[in-house]
């Protein structure tokens, strides 16, 4: 079973190298909290654990944790927004990776992809996809498939 895990600097500087991770961290905006980094990473974790909960179907672990399956997406959402705060322009790659990220979360949310569930008493027989997504033609009781 997967074990849901909090986002941390070492999951971020698979992105950003060490020099933006501190030029970030010394940022005016960034000065705001105690510790930026760990902020910002709480942040991108929220919003891929409120994907999750909508989705309705994932077995949630602990507050501040997320499915490693979602990491990278947590990583290029944290990596943008720290970079957009810089004084640099943010690269193209850049840019599209968090875009493909937010995608992803929103498949997440509607219910088309279901991470993993914490836990080691999670229910696996459960179907992998939301009774709301479309999975072909409709089907008749005792009728014939389309």
């Amino acid at each position: 079973m997967a074990n849901w895990r909090a986002p941390t600097e070492t999951d971020l500087a698979a992105a950003l190298s060490q020099r933006e991770i501190d030029a970030f961290r010394a940022s005016p905006a960034a000065s705001l909290a105690e510790d930026p980094v760990a902020a910002l990473l709480a942040q991108a974790a929220g919003e891929t654990r409120g994907a999750c909960r909508s989705n309705g179907r994932v077995r949630m672990g602990p507050e501040g944790t997320v499915p490693p399956s979602l990491m990278r997406a947590v990583v290029a959402i944290a990596a943008f927004d720290a970079l957009k705060r810089l004084p640099v322009a943010v690269g193209e790659d850049r840019r599209r990776a968090k875009e493909d990220a937010l995608e992803l979360l929103d498949k997440v949310a509607q219910g088309r992809i279901t991470p993993e569930g914490d836990g080691e008493d999670q229910d696996d027989s459960r179907p992998a996809t939301s009774p709301l997504a479309d999975d072909g033609p409709p089907r008749t009781l005792g009728g014939p498939l389309w």
